[in-house]
């Protein structure tokens, strides 16, 4: 008998929770009030650093970017994943109170990228019918 070995080509599960990147201290306290309710596990973070190191190792299966942010856009954050990880099997969106310019809706297909408007996901419904449709239950 032979044990089967894993290979750097092997596809990983990504794992079942929400990452959230936003450099707003509110957003992101009002996210983990709403999601300190439900049962859904999820990495909240404030600098883009930390979630980048985070996200380089670990995959989830919903990621959710503030598009505008000081160190960097969100559309720069998803590029640096992109040359670094695997996002085929996660759902990503970006965020913004705003709408981004025109011109990046072509940008947003290529890098298969969703927009969210940012009250979504400071809405306990809304931002829970999302985890619902995009996790499995725990």
């Amino acid at each position: 008998m032979s044990a089967a070995l894993a290979t750097s080509e092997e596809v990983i599960c990504p794992l079942n929770e929400l990452v959230l990147v936003d450099d707003d201290a509110l957003t992101v306290e009002i996210v983990s009030w709403i999601l300190g309710k439900g049962s859904h596990k999820s990495r909240l973070f404030t600098e883009t650093d930390e979630a980048l190191d985070y996200l380089k190792k670990n995959t989830p299966r919903l990621l959710i970017v503030d598009y505008y942010m000081p160190e960097m856009t969100g559309l720069e954050f998803i590029s640096d994943l992109h040359g670094s990880c695997d996002l085929t099997q996660t759902q990503v969106f970006l965020c913004s109170a705003v709408r981004p310019p025109h011109d990046s809706g072509e940008l947003f297909k290529a890098m298969n990228v969703d927009l969210l408007e940012k009250q979504l996901i400071c809405d306990r419904t809304k931002l829970t019918e999302l985890m619902n449709h995009y996790l499995a239950a725990p």
